[in-house]
């Protein structure tokens, strides 16, 4: 897998990237995905140098400025405590900047987001195989609030850049993450050959 040593750069320039063909990415409520993270089987409390896998290695989890995400089983900050969303542990980003690397393309993602500090101007870059700007959207998480946020693209998704902020320094915790992989093409012939099918025998 690629990893995101070029991270920062990417993460303070990703505003003039130049975009890929007319997609946008649109947000959705809570779903399943067909891989979930809740961080209960990777470790218990401590950091990860150089990031982790997630997703059962579907993917690569780093804070992009410390390299050294968490798995945490608390978040103090000046506004108080949080706990995981659900089990014992969650996934912490010391400086608040993600980014989330996708073993194959994917078309869905979201998860429940939180921070113990007040935070706001936050933004999500989706970028595509070529590291083209999708789209970005902004991400806002209330204090002391596990807040789900999701994403789905017409345009299949390889990495993710996540900003709490627009400065880092705001510490974010995720749990219960959820991704959805792009379709194989012969899945998507089989699809599309049940439809005709199924019209078919409307007719």
């Amino acid at each position: 897998m690629i990893r995101t040593s070029t991270a920062l750069p990417a993460l303070i320039l990703v505003s003039s990237l130049a975009t890929a063909a007319a997609a946008n990415v649109q947000t959705v409520g809570p779903f399943t995905g067909d891989f979930s993270e809740g961080f209960e089987n990777i470790s218990g409390p401590q950091g990860h140098t150089g990031g982790m896998d997630i997703f059962g290695g579907q993917a690569h989890f780093n804070d992009a400025l410390a390299n050294q995400p968490w798995i945490a089983s608390s978040l103090n900050g000046p506004e108080g405590s949080i706990l995981p969303y659900d089990g014992n542990f969650m996934g912490l980003a010391p400086t608040g900047w993600v980014a989330i690397e996708f073993e194959a393309p994917i078309s869905a993602f979201g998860g429940y987001f939180g921070t113990a500090s007040i935070n706001s101007g936050g933004s999500v870059a989706f970028l595509d195989a070529e590291g083209l700007t999708i789209d970005i959207v902004a991400f806002d998480v209330p204090a002391l609030q596990w807040t789900w946020q999701g994403w789905e693209s017409e345009v299949p998704v390889h990495t993710i850049m996540l900003q709490a902020s627009e400065n880092p320094g705001n510490t974010m915790v995720y749990d219960n993450l959820q991704m959805t992989l792009v379709p194989a093409p012969g899945a998507m012939l089989l699809m599309a050959a049940g439809l005709g099918i199924a019209r078919r025998r409307r007719h």
